[in-house]
């Protein structure tokens, strides 16, 4: 009994502080919602080092099914071959004014290939707060790209609120990485099988503590031309980030998956993770070769 009530005061709470988001933060302007009627098939590709090798022999398939990609996808000559229906961008680098050199020529190269590569029609995700900065505007240009604006709230708290809640996008489960706002934005487009590729999550094993105590990640992507070097874990603004807390963000990351499996069955969809060197073990697995 005392764990039930524990559990039902969680979540009390949880739902309680969910509303005060939602009032405080909510835009008005918000009308992404849930798009009923596509009972299709779509392939999120995240940019893990497993993916060259992954899909490496299907892009013609690939391009012929609905796609979602995110982060710096349009660097890699994949980008124009699979002609991806859907990007995905989340961290606020993309759209702030304050970035460190290193970060400014990351972003502006991202800019330039969106602007300059695409030339099919494309949805753009971006927060919707991000709508309206220079960079979107800058993008903006592309007349093949539209963008869409979708709220990046963190929302948790009794299932039937939660739901309602993602359904109208009001919110979404805690977008800790791209991929979890990418997979969630599949959800609310209407897809019922959702096919996960690039998920490594295994830079968990690259962890190491430096002689400065500092934290230090080997961040590999498959577009990468180099072999990744282990970087400091520093956010710009502190440098007090212990493995406590960068652990603590991973675990957030793995319940948010958690929370779009029960999103997606609510929704009568299904979440597949075909991802070949992984260690996100919350979906069922499935090899792609089996998808098509």
């Amino acid at each position: 009994m005392s764990s039930y009530f524990t559990s039902f005061c969680r979540k009390l709470f949880a739902t309680f502080k969910s509303v005060v988001k939602i009032i405080v933060y909510h835009p008005v302007n918000s009308r992404y919602g849930y798009r009923q009627g596509v009972n299709k098939e779509a392939y999120v590709l995240a940019c893990g080092p497993s993916l060259t090798n992954d899909i490496g022999d299907y892009i013609e398939q690939l391009s012929k099914k609905d796609v979602f990609v995110m982060n710096h996808f349009a660097l890699a000559d994949f980008f124009v071959l699979l002609k991806p229906r859907f990007y995905v961008l989340a961290d606020p680098a993309y759209w702030v004014d304050e970035l460190s050199e290193a970060e400014e020529k990351s972003v502006a190269e991202l800019t330039n290939c969106l602007i300059n590569r695409v030339c099919w029609d494309m949805a753009l995700f971006v927060p919707i707060f991000a709508l309206q900065s220079r960079r979107m505007k800058l993008i903006k240009e592309n007349k093949h790209i539209k963008l869409i604006g979708y709220s990046s709230l963190s929302l948790n708290g009794f299932h039937f609120c939660r739901n309602y809640w993602y359904r109208k996008n009001m919110g979404m489960s805690p977008p800790q990485t791209v991929l979890n706002a990418s997979v969630f934005l599949a959800l609310n487009s209407g897809y019922k099988v959702i096919n996960v590729l690039g998920a490594d999550h295994t830079f968990i094993k690259q962890l190491s503590v430096g002689f400065d105590n500092l934290i230090y990640v080997e961040d590999a992507h498959f577009y990468d031309t180099e072999k990744a070097k282990k970087t400091p874990i520093v956010d710009g603004v502190s440098r007090d980030w212990t493995i406590e807390t960068w652990l603590t963000c991973i675990l957030k990351m793995f319940r948010s998956h958690y929370v779009l499996k029960d999103y997606a069955k609510y929704l009568g969809a299904e979440i597949y993770n075909l991802t070949s060197e992984t260690l996100l073990d919350v979906y069922k697995r499935k090899k792609i070769e089996d998808t098509f």
